[in-house]
């Protein structure tokens, strides 16, 4: 029972040795130049029938195996396995030394470098965000102050037409007169000055009227002030405005 033990505790341990020497880089990149060198001698083994290597060579297959692949005469025999060997040491000591870990280098070089790039740039963005936040609040507090002068202006305004009504009125005129109804005002004066203020005026033979104000015009004077209507005579007489307007108009009139 002791000899079982201690040939299974050899056998474990010889099985751990040769696996981690397969498996080691070297002798896993060894087997690859080998099997590059050699697939001829794996193809033949695994998959050509001995009775067909017989057929064509006359050699059994293990002979045919050792004479064409182990002649050690033939100077490709020491080639095929000098090649693996060497090309083991470029890959696995001198390749890396020269060429991967210089490029490995390189690409976290770069990489380094894209970072700071992206680290820079979203300072910069960090930095833009915050100066036009700062554009926004200063903007918005110019629109607070001029919102504030215009108020200001606005109750400006109001307190010198209440002194001087005509200012204001001299806006609303100039607007009058691009209206439709600024050529249809002389009816309004024709009105006052002519029919002391009748809105009709009837002919006293038959009792037919012979002048009216039509009634586009006299809503639009009297909405916007310019005349006041007693609804019992029937008679419109001018308003401080309306005399203001009809001083302008007689001097356009009489230009």
């Amino acid at each position: 029972m002791l000899d079982g033990f201690i040939n299974n505790e050899i056998t474990d341990s010889l099985k751990d040795y040769i696996k981690k020497r397969v498996t080691t880089p070297i002798w896993g990149t060894f087997f690859v130049f080998w099997l590059i060198f050699h697939w001829e001698f794996v193809f033949t083994i695994f998959f050509v029938n001995e009775d067909l290597i017989l057929a064509r060579t006359g050699y059994l297959k293990n002979d045919y195996l050792r004479d064409v692949f182990f002649d050690v005469h033939n100077w490709y025999f020491w080639f095929s396995w000098a090649m693996p060997i060497v090309l083991t040491g470029l890959s696995i000591w001198v390749l890396p030394r020269w060429l991967f870990i210089p490029a490995f280098k390189k690409d976290e070089e770069y990489k380094t470098a894209k970072r700071r790039i992206r680290i820079s740039e979203q300072r910069k963005l960090e930095e833009e965000m915050v100066r036009l936040e700062g554009e926004k609040v200063r903007l918005g507090e110019e629109s607070v102050k001029q919102l504030k002068l215009v108020s200001q202006k606005t109750e400006e305004e109001k307190k010198i037409m209440k002194l001087d009504p005509s200012l204001g009125w001299l806006e609303e005129y100039n607007q009058f007169r691009s209206s439709i109804y600024f050529n249809k005002f002389k009816i309004i004066i024709q009105s006052i000055y002519e029919y002391s203020g009748n809105i009709h005026v009837f002919r006293s033979l038959d009792n037919t009227p012979f002048f009216s104000i039509p009634k586009d015009i006299l809503a639009f004077a009297h909405s916007s002030e310019l005349i006041n209507i007693n609804p019992k005579t029937e008679k419109i007489d001018l308003t401080d405005k309306g005399k203001f307007f009809v001083k302008k108009y007689s001097f356009d009139q009489n230009k």
